[in-house]
């Protein structure tokens, strides 16, 4: 709650800030190359996964590997 004083609030005023976008191109297909199915593979490893989950992984780490391979 902020204080009140001569019927203002005490709260800092929030500069604004003016946001800068840069559009950086990335490079937009429908598959993975090799090195990011390779890193996805890694990553896919280190989790734990339970049930339903389990059957989930093997179909994707099944098709990131045959991108791997390429």
């Amino acid at each position: 709650m902020a204080i009140v004083r001569k019927n203002k609030p005490s709260t800092p005023k929030v500069k604004e800030v003016k946001e800068v976008k840069e559009v950086k191109k990335v490079e937009q297909s429908p598959i993975f190359t090799e090195d990011e199915a390779t890193f996805l593979i890694s990553k896919l490893r280190e989790a734990n996964y339970k049930g339903t989950e389990f059957e989930t992984f093997y179909k994707v780490m099944s098709k990131l590997a045959k991108i791997a391979e390429k």
